[in-house]
């Protein structure tokens, strides 16, 4: 009777075995890998949370790092420029200025933004600024921005500060990307940029510290932008050496003294949704897209996933509620 119970149980489950790889087979590919809901509330999101980005760049990245920002998170941006001191249209890379080095990023930066602005204006809700090694999870911003309103003077990242001058300049990190209003974009390109009582005429300087000069002496305050929890959104360094806690340089040395904080690198220091990494490899541009979009932990659904009622509810009602249960989520945990 035992050996009869054993050859059942075995029996059954070398047919299940048979069975599965048939069950596979009518089961489509498209079907496997599809995700409605997520693609029809990114498709809304994305046309209701508008992102201009701007992404300094340089003559000799054209062929490395303009080519994976291409084949990664660009396509999530609702529009976009590279800004290099040599044009490439095909690449979408517009010249300017006739500098390409570290200390003229004022200058592409500015020339950039006036140039965004003249043709588009406020078509976009947000303009954000990235380097070729920045890797934005756009999804992530975009919730970030789903409850602020870009008709504010509005200026987002991860805030640093310098001396000058018996006070200090306050102003958001260029490497992991600042993200500035509409109303902040049209005030620097009308009043600001073009004005030496607010911002330096000299193009010869970093972006993101004269960003913060001409904002700050227009008398617009800001502050670091971590979520509920005080965990860090935009992160100054690549995802390896910000979640190692065996991480020490001379990089984060200075972020230390930046900061005016002192942060040690460990695996829950990020938010559960970051914003944005700096200093990305070429190759880890491709791993990031691929944890973030592509793989997925078997039987585990994301914090909102869980909020969704999956059975009572049609298509359209869960989109409705996923849409308010993030934008309600939005709200309590990006501060």
């Amino acid at each position: 009777m035992k050996i009869k119970s054993s050859f059942l149980t075995f029996s059954l489950i070398l047919l299940l075995f048979l069975i599965i790889p048939y069950i596979l087979k009518f089961s489509s590919k498209k079907k496997l890998n599809k995700n409605a809901l997520y693609d029809v509330f990114k498709n809304i999101l994305y046309n209701r949370t508008k992102i201009f980005c701007i992404i300094l760049t340089s003559e000799r990245y054209h062929q490395t790092r303009v080519v994976n920002i291409r084949n990664t998170y660009l396509k999530r941006c609702n529009n976009y420029i590279f800004a290099s001191k040599k044009e490439n249209k095909k690449q979408g890379i517009i010249k300017a200025c006739d500098n390409d080095t570290y200390q003229a990023t004022f200058c592409k930066f500015r020339n950039a933004l006036k140039y965004a602005w003249k043709i588009y204006g406020d078509k976009y809700d947000w303009y954000y600024k990235l380097d070729d090694d920045s890797y934005p999870i756009m999804e992530n911003v975009r919730a970030f921005l789903m409850n602020k309103n870009s008709n504010d003077y509005k200026y987002y990242g991860f805030k640093l500060r310098i001396p000058e001058e018996k006070k200090y300049i306050h102003f958001m990190s260029g490497g992991p990307g600042f993200i500035l209003s509409k109303s902040s974009t049209k005030l620097l390109v009308d009043t600001l940029f073009d004005n030496s009582k607010f911002c330096s005429q000299y193009g010869m300087l970093p972006e993101d510290v004269e960003i913060g000069r001409c904002l700050m002496n227009y008398g617009i305050n800001f502050s670091s932008n971590n979520d509920f929890y005080n965990r860090i959104l935009f992160s100054v360094f690549d995802p390896m050496r910000m979640l190692s806690p065996t991480t020490r340089s001379k990089v984060l040395l200075g972020y230390w003294v930046m900061s005016n904080s002192t942060f040690y690198p460990n695996i829950n220091i990020m938010g559960k949704f970051p914003l944005s990494f700096h200093y990305v490899r070429n190759e880890t541009f491709y791993l990031l897209e691929h944890l973030i979009y592509k793989a997925s932990v078997i039987g585990r659904r994301s914090s909102i996933d869980r909020m969704v009622d999956s059975n009572k509810r049609n298509t359209l009602g869960k989109i409705k509620n996923l849409y308010n249960l993030i934008k309600n989520f939005s709200s309590k945990i990006f501060i």
